[in-house]
Order: C-alpha cells, then sequence, then structure tokens
C-alpha cells in the first residue's frame, strides 16, 4: 500500500524505505521497494507497517527473492 514503510535488518543494520510512486510531472515510480544487502543470504527481519499502524513481520526471510506482503496477512 502507498505510505506504507518497509523495514529491513541485516547483520543487526536497519535499513527503511517507504512505498510510494511520486515521479515528476505526469510519471510515476515502481512502489517497489528494493532493498540491496550485499554479500548476505539471509535477513535478520522483515517489518511492513501499513499507515494505519498495522504491523506485518517475518524473521530470518532468505534474499534474492520478491516478497508479496497483503495487508490481510496482519491479521487486522
Amino acid at each position: 500500500a502507498l505510505g506504507a514503510r518497509v523495514e529491513v535488518t541485516v547483520g543487526g543494520v536497519r535499513r527503511i524505505r517507504e512505498v510510494q510512486t511520486s515521479g515528476s510531472v505526469l510519471s510515476s515510480q515502481d512502489p517497489r521497494v528494493h532493498f540491496g544487502v550485499g554479500a548476505a543470504r539471509t535477513l535478520d527481519r522483515v517489518t511492513v507497517i501499513w499507515p494505519d499502524g498495522a504491523r506485518w513481520e517475518k524473521t530470518s526471510v532468505p534474499a534474492n527473492q520478491h516478497l508479496t506482503v497483503r495487508r490481510a496477512e496482519t491479521g487486522g
């Protein structure tokens, strides 16, 4: 969802991105967020925080993949 915050922790370092599509006039950007994690094979934690405050979190996530997280998976 637009405005959701995605946090990825790898090797104790937390990186944060916000889902957005804003671009310049008459254009937009891909809403997917991308994290470069170097040689890491596993992410310590992935957290998605939706604009309404609902959270989804998973630990020990394999790197080098696309994750699709749906708001309904938060149980809220």
